[in-house]
């Protein structure tokens, strides 16, 4: 479900930068799980191809995106904490001076897909990481498996009462 093919195919953007474009508008992601959802669902929404997502036990799943997160790290632009059970990522100090290059970059090429990305972004962060998975096995039920498609069946009757 493609939202924006035309701003999109006008800037080339990367990897590294847009998973650094997305913790930064989100300020703080508090777990990889959602992380993934997020990047899943705005690469959904801008028909952007950049990871590739593979049906794991709670939605969509990018060996790529684990990758290019610990190298995001290793390069010290992002700070993955421990906190409680479960992990956040954050910008460091060097990440955000480059997202100020990768922000002026694109927005200088196209301001309409900095808009929409922020837009996305800001609407999916503060949602729970369980609404996140329904909202994609209910959009893109290919992720879910059979089991997993029939509780969203279920569940979207019981909100239809």
């Amino acid at each position: 479900m493609c939202l924006e093919r035309k701003a999109v195919t006008r800037v080339s953007i990367g990897k590294k930068e847009l998973l650094l474009l997305v913790v930064a508008l989100s300020g703080r992601i508090d777990s990889i799980t959602k992380l993934h959802k997020i990047i899943f669902l705005v690469q959904e929404d801008l028909c952007l191809r950049l990871f590739r997502f593979d049906r794991f036990l709670f939605g969509p799943w990018s060996s790529e995106l684990q990758q290019t997160l610990s190298d995001l790290a290793r390069e010290k632009l992002i700070s993955i904490r421990s906190e409680g059970d479960g992990r956040s990522i954050l910008l460091t100090e060097r990440g955000r001076k480059e997202v100020g290059l990768i922000y002026k970059r694109i927005r200088s090429q196209d301001s309409i897909l900095i808009l929409r990305l922020w837009m996305l972004v800001r609407r999916y962060v503060v949602l729970p990481t369980t609404y996140l998975t329904s909202l994609t096995y209910h959009r893109h039920p290919w992720v879910a498996d059979l089991e997993s498609r029939e509780r969203i069946r279920m569940l979207a009757r019981l909100r239809a009462l």
